[in-house]
């Protein structure tokens, strides 16, 4: 039995739900463009600071040589979305933890980074020490 369009708010229940999908999409979309932005972001960021090209990093992280440049830009930019294991990968080439080029808070993404780097004694008295300061 259809539902009338009266009790809709003057719509059909097709209408609303295409309006429904298309506010979720946005959102969704939105949602996706500003973890792009972090992700790329992050992602200049640290192969700048290992002095690497686009190019060199995607080689290293295993791209092939035709589209290696052309890639990392698209993942600076936010062209296009790379793989987990692609960033863990990446990751391994830049020395930093593939869960820095997801954190969208700068201060914690500059903690992942200075963790990361300890070694494994350190890390284990910091943990440590930052359970009983909480």
């Amino acid at each position: 039995m259809p539902i009338e369009s009266s009790k809709l708010g003057g719509q059909s229940y097709a209408t609303k739900t295409v309006v429904y999908w298309r506010g979720l999409s946005d959102t969704i979309c939105a949602f996706r463009k500003a973890c792009m932005s972090v992700i790329g972001r992050r992602l200049k960021e640290a192969r700048q600071r290992a002095g690497l090209s686009q190019e060199r990093l995607g080689l290293e992280a295993g791209l092939e040589a035709e589209s290696a440049s052309a890639r990392m830009n698209r993942y600076e930019t936010g062209a296009r979305s790379p793989t987990l294991e692609l960033m863990e990968r990446i990751g391994a080439v830049l020395k930093v933890p593939a869960s820095y080029f997801y954190e969208a808070d700068d201060l914690t993404a500059e903690l992942l980074l200075t963790f990361h780097k300890l070694p494994k004694s350190a890390k284990v008295r910091t943990l440590e020490a930052l359970k009983k300061g909480s």
